[in-house]
């Protein structure tokens, strides 16, 4: 019936018919070139040579690699990566402002580090001498595993964020088993909020100050054990100096990569504990003095 009504058509206005199917045929192609175009230039925008250089491009899920330097030297500097992969040349995008007279221009920049960008043959800079690396530059090329370590696990000053202050929490723990897997233990070693004053301006934040707490789950042959201290300490001393530690008599340090952390802890119900907590290879194991 269709192919009936399309040859009818045809025979009586056989000008117009060819131009419509002309045109429909055209806008079909047009389609399809526009279609395989913007794959390609999908693609070209994905490729590792276009983005610096490298055969592989490695970015977060929201943009930025969080703890880009431990990825650098703990995964894809360690077996079995270590082994494949010869150079990684971490890289930053960031919009700059070119502002001349009242005119401003938006610019978009990536900077890099001058020997990696070099090694990975990013067209850009690979013939430039004049760029080379700054002393600040050794933090990539060499980083220390014992102050990258350190670096994740900092503590941080509060947000200026008053409705959310009084909530503000961050904290270490350490988790494992003995040998035999008879003795289990959870250990945290928290800071909350800023203290609040005291006397007539009750409601006010001592910024000095910051709440902490130290608690200890033990688990003993099936049985569940709970010990736990509270403390105020300086907040400068806890944002210059953690993740070493000093909450109630309980210690935390950080020596190369291996936590050492004494125990002084008063039970929630039965005796009290005193233990020493230090890393070995394989597990942790807990020591009860």
């Amino acid at each position: 019936m269709t192919l009936r009504l399309v040859l009818r058509t045809l025979a009586a206005r056989p000008v117009r018919t060819a131009v419509l199917s002309g045109g429909f045929g055209f806008g079909v192609a047009v389609m399809a070139a526009l279609l395989g175009v913007g794959d390609v230039i999908l693609e070209q925008s994905r490729s590792p040579a276009l983005r610096g250089g490298g055969d592989l491009v490695v970015v977060g899920r929201a943009g930025d690699v969080s703890s880009a330097r431990f990825l650098l030297s703990s995964v894809l500097g360690a077996p079995p990566l270590a082994a494949r992969v010869a150079t990684v040349s971490p890289t930053q995008r960031r919009p700059l402002f070119l502002v001349q007279g009242d005119r401003v221009t938006r610019l978009r920049a990536r900077g890099g580090i001058p020997s990696l960008e070099k090694a990975v043959g990013d067209p850009e800079i690979s013939h430039v001498p004049e760029w080379k690396d700054a002393p600040s530059d050794r933090g990539w090329t060499s980083p220390d595993a014992s102050e990258l370590l350190r670096a994740m696990d900092r503590f941080h000053p509060i947000p200026d964020a008053p409705a959310w202050a009084d909530s503000w929490a961050e904290w270490l723990y350490f988790n494992g088993r003995t040998a035999d897997g008879s003795v289990r233990f959870y250990l945290s070693f928290m800071t909350g909020p800023r203290t609040r004053g005291v006397g007539g301006e009750g409601d006010s934040f001592r910024a000095s100050e910051r709440s902490a707490a130290v608690r200890l789950q033990l688990e003993r042959g099936g049985k569940v054990e709970n010990y736990s201290r509270r403390a105020v300490i300086p907040e400068a001393t806890l944002l210059a100096e953690a993740p070493d530690l000093d909450i109630a008599g309980n210690r935390v340090r950080l020596e190369g990569l291996r936590y050492h952390i004494t125990l002084d802890l008063a039970a929630e119900s039965g005796v009290n504990f005193s233990g020493t907590v230090y890393r070995s290879t394989a597990f942790w194991i807990i020591h009860q003095l």
